[in-house]
């Protein structure tokens, strides 16, 4: 049966009884209370940094098990992103050739003279 080092009462440290009256047939009593108490302290301060560690590591885990799948969806999202600007680039560049070749010979039809004879048709005899 395990057995209670230290207990609280209103809000202070108190060795257990049982284990205060053996340590005093061992020392006198105020360094058995304080040997006592620095084992006591050294104990929980082991269990508290084991029980922190694993809670550390356990939302840690849970964290990025989280977050990997949405930081794998980003980087798709920008390669996409990336590559349709790319293509509307091109695109754009293409249209701005086009733009100007319409242009120029757009030009060229307007120096053009625009009174040409007009071939006369006549109608084909019968």
């Amino acid at each position: 049966m395990p057995v209670n080092i230290l207990k609280q009462t209103d809000g202070s440290w108190q060795l257990s009884r049982t284990i205060e009256i053996k340590l005093q047939r061992l020392l006198p009593q105020p360094e058995a209370r304080n040997a006592l108490l620095a084992i006591a302290f050294l104990i929980e301060d082991n269990v508290t940094d084991g029980i922190t560690d694993t809670l550390v590591e356990a939302v840690v885990t849970k964290t990025l098990a989280c977050l990997v799948p949405i930081a794998n969806s980003l980087a798709t999202l920008a390669f996409f992103a990336s590559a349709n600007d790319s293509n509307r680039a091109d695109n754009t560049l293409t249209l701005q050739s086009i733009t100007d070749k319409l242009t120029s010979s757009a030009k060229i039809l307007n120096m053009a003279p625009t009174s040409t004879p007009m071939p006369s048709v006549t109608p084909p005899p019968r």
